[in-house]
């Protein structure tokens, strides 16, 4: 799995290049850069379907131009009817109401984070902390979804530190306050 920008871009149709400076990953690294974040880890075949669809919403899925109705994206993919995809959003309203979320839907592992980032009243360092985490163990659960061969398929819901939770995909969901190694671990075994 190649989370960052690759050495060189590869070669496109006359389309626009999907590591180019017109692309959808060149303005999520703006965004992120602007904004004190690393990149959130990237599976590469979502890259080229990535595109900016609103201020600070940035996805591979063409019907998607808002996360803000996280809880309909979960059940979609509780219910076995989520499609692949990677997304990204900052959004939210007034001074305080303001999240980061992250959803990366793959065949093994649907994966769903939202934690608050930007609120006017929030700590703009332990936002950044909570959302490194949440990327660094997105990378580890992504990459063994990415090399999982079996059939079973999960999904995680992450809220914030210890407010976790997973499910196999049509099953009872589980309180865990570290959902994404939990089911990287389910993964492997």
């Amino acid at each position: 799995m190649d989370t960052y920008l690759p050495p060189e871009p590869l070669d496109s149709d006359g389309d626009v290049d999907p590591y180019g400076p017109d692309s959808g990953l060149a303005a999520l690294v703006g965004f992120c850069e602007r904004s004190g974040l690393p990149l959130p880890p990237l599976p590469e075949h979502f890259i080229p379907l990535l595109k900016q669809v609103g201020e600070a919403v940035f996805t591979s899925r063409d019907d998607l131009l808002t996360l803000t109705d996280f809880d309909a994206l979960i059940a979609e993919a509780v219910a076995g009817e989520g499609v692949p995809f990677v997304a990204l959003s900052h959004e939210g309203f007034g001074i305080n109401s303001w999240h980061l979320r992250f959803c990366v839907s793959l065949p093994a592992v649907k994966l769903f984070a939202a934690v608050g980032f930007g609120g006017f009243y929030m700590d703009p360092e332990s936002d950044r902390a909570t959302v490194e985490f949440v990327f660094e163990r997105a990378a580890i659960l992504m990459e063994r979804a990415l090399s999982h061969t079996g059939g079973r398929s999960f999904v995680t819901d992450y809220r914030g530190i210890g407010t976790g939770r997973w499910c196999e995909a049509g099953g009872t969901w589980h309180d865990d306050t570290d959902a994404f190694r939990t089911v990287a671990d389910l993964l492997t075994g």
